[in-house]
Protein backbone atom coordinates (compact mmCIF):
# COMPACT_ATOMS: atom_id res chain seq x y z
CA UNK A 1 0.00 0.00 0.00
CA UNK A 2 1.17 3.62 -0.56
CA UNK A 3 3.20 5.26 2.25
CA UNK A 4 0.75 6.87 4.72
CA UNK A 5 -1.64 6.36 7.06
CA UNK A 6 -1.80 2.05 7.22
CA UNK A 7 -5.64 1.41 8.64
CA UNK A 8 -4.21 -2.22 9.04
CA UNK A 9 -2.05 -1.07 11.81
CA UNK A 10 -4.60 0.80 13.66
CA UNK A 11 -7.10 -2.22 12.90
CA UNK A 12 -4.32 -4.08 14.99
CA UNK A 13 -3.67 -1.16 17.30
CA UNK A 14 -7.61 -1.98 18.23
CA UNK A 15 -8.10 -5.59 18.17
CA UNK A 16 -5.13 -5.46 20.68
CA UNK A 17 -6.36 -3.15 22.96
CA UNK A 18 -10.46 -3.14 22.11
CA UNK A 19 -11.65 -5.98 20.98
CA UNK A 20 -14.26 -7.99 23.00
CA UNK A 21 -16.91 -9.89 22.60
CA UNK A 22 -19.32 -7.49 23.18
CA UNK A 23 -17.96 -5.66 20.11
CA UNK A 24 -18.76 -8.76 18.00
CA UNK A 25 -22.03 -9.12 19.38
CA UNK A 26 -22.63 -5.44 18.64
CA UNK A 27 -21.20 -6.31 14.44
CA UNK A 28 -23.32 -9.52 14.20
CA UNK A 29 -26.67 -7.57 15.47
CA UNK A 30 -26.00 -4.90 12.88
CA UNK A 31 -24.91 -6.98 9.90
CA UNK A 32 -28.34 -9.19 11.07
CA UNK A 33 -30.41 -6.29 11.16
CA UNK A 34 -28.78 -4.36 7.55
CA UNK A 35 -29.41 -7.83 5.86
CA UNK A 36 -33.10 -8.46 7.08
CA UNK A 37 -32.14 -11.81 8.25
CA UNK A 38 -32.31 -14.02 11.57
CA UNK A 39 -28.96 -15.50 11.17
CA UNK A 40 -26.53 -16.49 7.93
CA UNK A 41 -26.77 -20.44 7.93
CA UNK A 42 -26.32 -21.94 4.72
CA UNK A 43 -24.90 -18.45 3.04
CA UNK A 44 -21.38 -16.89 2.07
CA UNK A 45 -20.12 -13.97 3.02
CA UNK A 46 -17.44 -11.69 1.33
CA UNK A 47 -16.13 -8.98 3.40
CA UNK A 48 -13.72 -6.89 0.79
CA UNK A 49 -12.29 -3.97 2.77
CA UNK A 50 -11.97 -6.20 6.09
CA UNK A 51 -9.72 -4.35 8.51
CA UNK A 52 -9.90 -5.58 11.97
CA UNK A 53 -11.98 -8.68 10.51
CA UNK A 54 -14.58 -8.27 13.08
CA UNK A 55 -17.51 -7.94 10.65
CA UNK A 56 -16.08 -11.19 9.35
CA UNK A 57 -16.31 -12.82 12.73
CA UNK A 58 -19.41 -11.11 13.21
CA UNK A 59 -21.10 -13.33 9.99
CA UNK A 60 -19.15 -16.43 11.32
CA UNK A 61 -21.34 -16.42 14.65
CA UNK A 62 -23.93 -15.50 12.63
CA UNK A 63 -23.35 -18.83 11.16
CA UNK A 64 -22.56 -18.28 7.61
CA UNK A 65 -21.10 -21.31 5.76
CA UNK A 66 -18.10 -19.79 3.69
CA UNK A 67 -15.98 -16.52 4.70
CA UNK A 68 -13.70 -15.03 2.42
CA UNK A 69 -11.67 -11.93 3.63
CA UNK A 70 -9.48 -9.24 1.89
CA UNK A 71 -7.83 -5.92 1.96
CA UNK A 72 -5.47 -4.46 -0.05
CA UNK A 73 -3.75 -3.05 3.05
CA UNK A 74 -1.04 -5.92 3.93
CA UNK A 75 -1.56 -5.23 8.00
CA UNK A 76 -5.07 -5.47 7.98
CA UNK A 77 -4.78 -9.02 6.60
CA UNK A 78 -2.39 -9.52 9.53
CA UNK A 79 -4.83 -8.26 11.99
CA UNK A 80 -7.79 -10.52 10.50
CA UNK A 81 -5.69 -13.49 10.51
CA UNK A 82 -3.84 -13.15 13.93
CA UNK A 83 -6.78 -12.31 15.42
CA UNK A 84 -9.80 -13.37 14.05
CA UNK A 85 -9.25 -16.48 11.95
CA UNK A 86 -7.71 -17.79 14.88
CA UNK A 87 -11.56 -17.81 16.31
CA UNK A 88 -12.25 -18.95 13.23
CA UNK A 89 -9.59 -21.80 12.65
CA UNK A 90 -11.01 -24.06 16.06
CA UNK A 91 -14.29 -24.21 14.71
CA UNK A 92 -13.82 -25.43 10.91
CA UNK A 93 -12.29 -29.24 10.24
CA UNK A 94 -9.18 -29.16 8.32
CA UNK A 95 -11.03 -30.38 5.17
CA UNK A 96 -13.19 -27.07 5.29
CA UNK A 97 -9.77 -25.36 5.61
CA UNK A 98 -7.95 -27.09 2.88
CA UNK A 99 -10.93 -26.37 0.20
CA UNK A 100 -10.65 -22.87 0.52
CA UNK A 101 -6.48 -22.70 0.04
CA UNK A 102 -7.04 -24.99 -2.83
CA UNK A 103 -9.22 -22.91 -4.57
CA UNK A 104 -6.36 -20.12 -4.08
CA UNK A 105 -4.21 -22.15 -5.61
CA UNK A 106 -5.71 -23.53 -8.04
CA UNK A 107 -7.47 -20.10 -8.92
CA UNK A 108 -4.81 -19.51 -12.10
CA UNK A 109 -5.68 -22.44 -13.27
CA UNK A 110 -9.34 -21.26 -13.10
CA UNK A 111 -9.67 -17.78 -14.08
CA UNK A 112 -6.12 -17.26 -16.09
CA UNK A 113 -5.10 -14.99 -13.52
CA UNK A 114 -3.53 -14.66 -10.66
CA UNK A 115 -5.81 -14.71 -7.16
CA UNK A 116 -3.88 -11.37 -5.92
CA UNK A 117 -4.18 -9.24 -8.99
CA UNK A 118 -8.09 -10.04 -9.34
CA UNK A 119 -8.43 -9.18 -5.85
CA UNK A 120 -6.45 -5.76 -5.94
CA UNK A 121 -8.70 -5.14 -9.53
CA UNK A 122 -11.67 -5.77 -8.18
CA UNK A 123 -10.98 -3.31 -4.96
CA UNK A 124 -10.12 -0.50 -7.89
CA UNK A 125 -6.66 -0.92 -9.04
CA UNK A 126 -3.02 -0.20 -7.09
CA UNK A 127 -2.52 1.81 -5.83
CA UNK A 128 -5.90 1.93 -4.23
CA UNK A 129 -8.79 4.05 -6.62
CA UNK A 130 -12.15 4.19 -4.65
CA UNK A 131 -15.68 3.87 -7.00
CA UNK A 132 -18.35 5.43 -6.21
CA UNK A 133 -21.54 3.86 -4.83
CA UNK A 134 -22.90 4.39 -8.65
CA UNK A 135 -20.23 2.71 -9.74
CA UNK A 136 -20.28 -0.06 -7.81
CA UNK A 137 -24.01 -0.79 -8.21
CA UNK A 138 -23.97 -0.36 -11.52
CA UNK A 139 -20.99 -2.68 -12.12
CA UNK A 140 -22.81 -5.49 -10.21
CA UNK A 141 -26.29 -5.28 -11.74
CA UNK A 142 -25.02 -4.54 -15.58
CA UNK A 143 -22.26 -6.32 -15.76
CA UNK A 144 -22.38 -9.44 -12.81
CA UNK A 145 -26.43 -9.65 -13.19
CA UNK A 146 -26.75 -8.62 -9.30
CA UNK A 147 -29.62 -6.81 -8.10
CA UNK A 148 -28.82 -4.44 -5.01
CA UNK A 149 -31.21 -4.78 -2.81
CA UNK A 150 -29.56 -1.88 -0.11
CA UNK A 151 -26.74 0.55 0.09
CA UNK A 152 -25.53 2.26 3.41
CA UNK A 153 -23.05 5.13 3.46
CA UNK A 154 -21.36 6.38 6.62
CA UNK A 155 -18.42 5.93 9.28
CA UNK A 156 -16.18 5.90 6.10
CA UNK A 157 -17.15 3.14 4.57
CA UNK A 158 -20.79 1.99 2.14
CA UNK A 159 -21.71 -1.34 2.71
CA UNK A 160 -24.02 -3.50 0.41
CA UNK A 161 -26.09 -5.97 -0.21
CA UNK A 162 -26.66 -8.01 -3.32
CA UNK A 163 -28.95 -10.86 -4.22
CA UNK A 164 -28.53 -12.91 -7.21
CA UNK A 165 -31.24 -12.72 -9.93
Amino acid sequence: MASGFSFGRNWDRYIRESFSEERVEISRRQLLEFLGLPGLEGKSFLDIGCGSGIHSLAAFRAGASRIVSMDIDRFSVRATMRHVYRTFLRTKSPAYLLHNFRYIRDYRALRGMAFWTDVRDWLGGWPYEPATPAEVTGFCEETLGLRTLKVKGGEANVEYLFARE
